[in-house]
């Protein structure tokens, strides 16, 4: 029977330590301790705790699979920049957006001074042989045969071997250098006056080099009347005259060639403007 000056508490517990001890045998004979509020319960991991850690585990790896496998393909791009690359586009020509960009280029104008230089290379042999010949010529006429191969040998012994041809070669190249592309008339005007030029500058310079001195003018004008010094006027014209037709013929048609090739130049912008 309880007792009556047991607390409430007191009683319970006596209440339900019979059942204890009936449901574990010996070792109810422990004395019980009732559970205190201060003590906190111990929380331990159980096992679904860890299945879930395992798993966020393989999600991040796979997350990181993933990454690897997106990076990949671009590393091999980088070490094999031509590996598997798509074909680049065939490049296509611009077109043109103005109507000078669409137009063809102007005809340049061509001269005549390489071809005429190489003429007048032609024509200072023709005047040294020419020349030559001249004077055998004369000399057969006015001496016989005799006097044919004396007055070659006095004529190469003298200055009047190299200075009128190259007087003559350098009168005639600046002429051609001057009137360039044009006609045979230019060069028929132009003959008279380098021959004569020739034939003055080289009774001039022979009288220098020969005489060292000009002289009196009665010395001088016997000079110019010497019929060798008029072979050297006589030859320079005649020899540039005929050389300068043919110079002059070309000069003729490459302007014939530049006129017709702007005309067709005119034409073909007229069109594209059009």
């Amino acid at each position: 029977m309880a007792d009556p000056n047991r607390p409430e508490d007191d009683a319970a517990d006596d209440a339900r330590r019979p059942a204890a001890v009936a449901a574990d045998g010996p070792a109810a004979t422990t004395p019980y301790k009732p559970a205190r509020a201060d003590d906190e319960p111990r929380t331990e991991r159980l096992p679904a705790d860890r299945d879930d850690d395992v798993r966020t585990e393989r999600l991040a790896a796979d997350r990181d699979d993933a990454r690897t496998e997106v990076v990949e393909p671009a590393a091999a791009t980088a070490v094999h920049p031509h590996a598997d690359a798509p074909a680049a586009p065939p490049a296509q020509r611009p077109l043109p957006t103005t109507e000078e960009g669409s137009a063809p280029p102007p005809p340049r104008k061509k001269g005549n001074r390489l071809v005429a230089t190489a003429w007048v290379l032609l024509a200072a042999g023709l005047f040294q042989a020419v020349f030559f010949g001249a004077n055998a010529l004369v000399a057969l006429v006015f001496g016989g045969t005799a006097a044919v191969l004396p007055q070659v040998q006095s004529v190469a012994g003298t200055s009047l071997a190299w200075l009128p041809v190259l007087l003559f070669f350098l009168l005639f190249e600046l002429t051609v250098l001057l009137i360039n592309r044009a006609g045979r008339v230019a060069y028929v005007l132009a003959s008279l006056i380098v021959g004569a030029i020739v034939y003055v500058l080289t009774v001039v310079l022979f009288s220098v080099l020969v005489r060292h001195t000009l002289g009196d003018a009665n010395t001088l004008a016997q000079t110019f009347l010497n019929w060798e010094f008029i072979l050297v006027g006589l030859v320079a014209r005649e020899v540039m005259l005929w050389t300068g037709l043919a110079i002059g013929s070309r000069g003729i048609r490459v302007r014939r060639r530049y006129r017709e090739a702007r005309r067709s130049y005119e034409q073909e912008v007229g069109d594209v403007r059009s």
